[in-house]
């Protein structure tokens, strides 16, 4: 991988494979991070050799436009921007590593030397997805209905617990001063919670449950459900109960579901 890209929001519409989609908008930043290095290394170095090797890469990497711009057309749509969303976000990633690269030309000539070495090519980078990809386009994978599924629903719902407890700790921090107590229990009970976020997560990525716009989704309403127990409540005491519940393990999700952990781990089990 070259810049760590990763999708990870919320909702796509019923019929959208997100396995696929996701996969899709990831080579589409990719290409975007590596054009972005490209131009940068051109205008810098100037180099013909470089240059070279970004343009056979590209030309190489060709048959996987094509084989995106196919799924697309048949798997279900991107969401509305999405696939300029992608390219945008693949130049801020590029923006935010060149910005960091003390010797520029350096790195411009390793990632040439990549480059010609093909290990910044897609099936290299990303062996699974590049792989998903083509079984898809050959009709081998089928559409899964990710709306429709009662396991990511359900995990979704495990998700947004750990938005709102989240959500909880920071607007009692700003209720309630100073916000460093509220931050460090709030730490402490992801940490302590990490176990179900785990399970949660292999949940939504056997089922693909991540495209752009469902997350966002999810941790929105999450926000709005914990500002909504906040202003339905004193809220001094409502932060006060809060630190006493947590530091006592009473919010644990193995304390307060223990039923929904015991489905987490079979769900997770399964490969849809």
């Amino acid at each position: 991988m070259l810049f760590g890209l990763a999708v990870w929001s919320g909702p796509a519409e019923a019929q959208t494979d997100d396995r696929v989609m996701n996969d899709v908008l990831l080579l589409i930043k990719e290409d975007a991070a590596l054009a972005a290095l490209d131009t940068e290394c051109a205008q810098l170095l100037g180099d013909a050799d470089i240059a070279r090797s970004f343009a056979a890469q590209r030309e190489r990497m060709a048959p996987w436009r094509i084989v995106s711009a196919a799924l697309i057309g048949t798997r279900g749509t991107l969401p509305p921007g999405g696939a300029e969303a992608a390219r945008e976000a693949g130049q801020a990633v590029f923006a935010a590593d060149w910005a960091r690269r003390e010797d520029k030309p350096g790195h411009c000539r390793t990632m040439a030397l990549a480059l010609d070495a093909g290990v910044l090519d897609h099936p290299s980078a990303y062996p699974a997805e590049t792989a998903r990809l083509l079984e898809a386009h050959a009709g081998r994978l089928p559409v899964l209905d990710v709306a429709g599924s009662p396991a990511v629903a359900h995990a979704a719902e495990i998700k947004a617990m750990f938005y709102r407890e989240e959500a909880l700790f920071a607007r009692c921090g700003a209720l309630d001063p100073p916000a460093e107590p509220y931050r460090k229990a709030g730490r402490t009970w992801a940490i302590e919670n990490s176990h179900a976020e785990i399970l949660v997560d292999q949940i939504l990525d056997n089922w693909g449950a991540k495209a752009p716009g469902r997350v966002a989704e999810g941790r929105r309403r999450a926000e709005a459900e914990a500002e909504a127990q906040l202003t339905g409540s004193e809220p001094a005491a409502f932060c006060a109960e809060l630190m006493r519940a947590a530091a006592a393990g009473e919010r644990d999700i193995a304390v307060t579901h223990y039923d929904a952990i015991l489905r987490l781990q079979r769900d997770a089990e399964v490969i849809p």
